[in-house]
């Protein structure tokens, strides 16, 4: 029960974000004190995790004026798909389907768009091991194959209701090394992503 009230407020909140008059939009705050300290120039790597109305997240675009392609699995259900797809063409979400994910994220960033990840999901056979909330847990490479590749931070935001308003904010920036031997820096990253988590 307490799942369900809780999606059918995210469900309420995103479908309020819909609403052409911003008076009438759920209220986002943006507490950013780690961003100015970013000394490379965009795009960036942005990961989150499941947390919040995630969605509204997107908007983090128009505050650091650059494009944001989310990373997305397209719903299968017809209903949940024409919903979601709505509410994201509403607040400006640009996705990128999950089926070409590595194609996709290196043209973005090559273009010099930003990218979004969830990395608290299960990468299967393709993932590396590395410690999540206390187990190990196959882990998705492409946040810190990405930053390698481009030499661009990894920045791990999230968001969080706070009464009447939504709360989102960056905990960490994990930058790459390109001294290091790729591998280890590879892992290091993820591991550091993935504690981010806890």
């Amino acid at each position: 029960l307490r799942f369900l009230l809780r999606f059918a407020d995210s469900l309420c909140e995103l479908l309020k974000s819909t609403r052409r008059n911003p008076a009438r939009r759920p209220r986002l705050r943006f507490e950013d004190t780690l961003t100015s300290t970013i000394t490379v120039p965009k795009p960036w790597v942005f990961v989150t995790g499941h947390l919040g109305v995630f969605e509204l997240q997107s908007l983090w675009a128009e505050k650091f004026r650059t494009r944001i392609l989310v990373v997305v699995r397209t719903p299968k259900k017809w209903l949940t798909r024409k919903l979601v797809s709505f509410i994201r063409r509403r607040i400006g979400t640009e996705v990128l389907d999950k089926r070409n994910v590595v194609r996709g994220t290196i043209a973005a960033m090559s273009e010099g768009a930003s990218v979004g990840i969830f990395a608290d999901q299960n990468a299967g056979y393709h993932g590396d091991f590395v410690p999540f909330l206390g187990f190990m847990a196959s882990t998705s490479r492409l946040p810190a194959m990405l930053a390698l590749k481009f030499q661009k931070p990894i920045v791990m935001a999230f968001i969080r209701r706070d009464g009447p308003e939504h709360v989102t904010w960056i905990e960490k920036v994990i930058m790459p090394n390109p001294a290091a031997d790729p591998e280890a820096e590879e892992r290091r990253m993820l591991e550091e992503m993935n504690a981010t988590f806890t």
